[in-house]
């Protein structure tokens, strides 16, 4: 039920946090992550088992892209999905057993999967577990997920993060800047009674969930005795009796009753003319049963003044106002000065560095002022300068509100991504990369080397002038890794593009 509630919520758009950039090609593994080559296989999936009995999905060897992780193997239940399991995966939805209790570190890092549902029961995400998955929209998380690492969402900037109000999601989704909505329906429903009771009969209650349609029904008990209710026929006075009858709401018995007459009035007080600050008011007495009435005096008030403080403001001075709560009569005294705003003008601005579209680059600066982050809108203005082609651009924070003066900031708008069209090993100790063209760039670097993780000792980089690289003099029988990205000299500075996605070749 929970899992059908959680589907059917609608989308609500927040504000998208960014991320500290890290080295191309670098990805997390905990201690418990496996290879597939050492797993077993089921359907597809490669799997380890713990000495407790409980199975964690190491890999997906299949070819499918839309896939269902079954919630036991060999009958043990399916709890865990490792790192890395679907690293750069193919996969573009999956759907996850209810017996998950655990997503291990870069588990769908740079996969291709574009929306999920964390289901009931996973109390822990790891880091990187959905890093840099650019077609990923939506997640759904759940209140048992009360742990998450850092960067789950590392590069992931189209995501929406699906959650319930009080939730530890909502909370992490704050604390790291990143797009959540609300899940808002839980089953409330309303109550009412489709069959009465009676004093021999059973009843009806039915409960009904207006929103999910969820219904169901309770039974009313019989009454062992009569619920007679009162109607007055004639009101008994100060001196006449009066009539009731009395009527089983359940099976319709009735009788009647003399009502005897009062033998003192009731009076009912009631203001008919108020006291003012100068004149005195009237007050009427007048019986309940006979009406019989009589009137006293109610002195006058003199004034009473109630104190409403108005707080100064930056345009305007504060003063305490006085106002007689009788006539309205007022005066103003203890008159505050105008607040002082605050200068922005060695306020903190930091903001990424955007990639060359075409169009004009605004990224959303952060902005703090003696430790304290302002509000776009309330505190400051953004103003952007230079901020179309490649090469250095400028924004401009102006105070507002509580603040004043200006701070500028640059930030890069590098070159447009590459990407590799063709990478083939053409003759002994050689390999040939072929890339797009990225327009109104300078160059290309081509980097390559026999470790995925590009490390230093592994790694050369060459700088080319054209759309193709042939490099000589490699390892025989080696896979080499290859990266490409483009670059633009604008004055005396480089500007660099992002690496395109690694492919690998094995030389001849």
């Amino acid at each position: 039920m929970k899992r059908q509630l959680i589907s059917s919520v609608l989308a609500l758009s927040l504000a998208l946090g960014g991320a500290a950039a890290l080295p191309e090609g670098v990805f997390t593994s905990d201690s418990s992550s496996i290879t597939a080559a050492s797993a077993a296989n089921y359907n597809g999936f490669t799997y380890t088992t713990s000495s407790s009995g409980e199975v964690a999905i190491t890999g997906y060897t299949g070819s499918d892209t839309t896939i269902t992780i079954p919630s036991e193997i060999d009958s043990k239940p399916v709890t865990k999905i490792d790192s890395n399991a679907f690293y750069k995966s193919s996969v573009t939805n999956v759907t996850l057993p209810d017996t998950l209790t655990f997503i291990g570190a870069n588990a769908f890092d740079s996969s291709r999967v574009t929306s999920i549902i964390i289901p009931v029961g996973v109390t822990e995400i790891s880091t990187y577990a959905f890093a840099q998955c650019s077609s990923l929209t939506s997640i759904i998380i759940p209140k048992t997920v009360t742990k998450m690492g850092d960067w789950v969402f590392y590069h992931s900037s189209n995501v929406t993060i699906r959650c319930y109000e009080d939730s530890y999601a909502k909370q992490y989704a704050l604390d790291n800047n990143l797009r959540y909505a609300i899940i808002e329906h839980e089953h409330s429903h309303t109550s009412k009674v489709t069959k009465e009771a009676d004093c021999t009969n059973k009843g009806v209650m039915s409960y009904y969930c207006p929103v999910s349609g969820d219904s169901y029904t309770e039974e009313i008990p019989t009454n062992d005795k009569h619920n007679f209710v009162t109607t007055i026929n004639k009101q008994a006075t100060c001196a006449e009796d009066g009539l009731k009858t009395l009527m089983c709401s359940l099976c319709g018995q009735s009788h009647t009753e003399v009502i005897p007459m009062t033998k003192n009035h009731t009076y009912v007080g009631k203001i008919t003319k108020a006291a003012t600050c100068t004149q005195d008011g009237v007050k009427t007495y007048t019986c309940s049963v006979c009406s019989d009435s009589y009137t006293e005096a109610v002195k006058k008030t003199g004034h009473k003044y109630l104190a409403k403080v108005v707080a100064p403001t930056y345009d305007a001075q504060g003063y305490t106002e006085h106002t007689c709560s009788v006539c309205g009569d007022s005066y103003k005294d203890n008159y505050k000065d105008k607040l002082v705003r605050t200068s922005i003008a060695k306020a903190k601005v930091t903001v990424s560095d955007k990639a060359y579209t075409g169009k004009a680059q605004k990224p959303a600066p952060t902005v703090k002022e003696n430790g304290v982050t302002l509000t776009k809108g309330t505190d400051y203005t953004v103003t952007y300068k230079n901020n179309v082609k490649v090469g250095k651009a400028t924004l401009t924070v102006k105070g507002k509100g509580a603040y004043e003066g200006t701070v500028s900031k640059t930030f890069k708008i590098n070159p447009k991504k590459t990407s590799v069209s063709k990478l083939t090993s053409p003759k002994t100790k050689r390999l040939k990369v072929t890339y797009k063209k990225v327009s109104g760039v300078t160059g290309y670097q081509v980097t390559y080397s026999t470790s995925k993780n590009f490390t230093k000792s592994t790694t050369k980089t060459v700088t080319v002038k054209g759309t193709s690289k042939t490099v000589k003099s490699l390892k025989k029988g080696k896979t080499y890794y290859v990266k490409v990205r483009a670059n633009k000299t604008v004055g005396s500075t480089k500007y660099y593009g992002a690496y395109s996605a690694v492919k690998k070749v094995k030389i001849k």
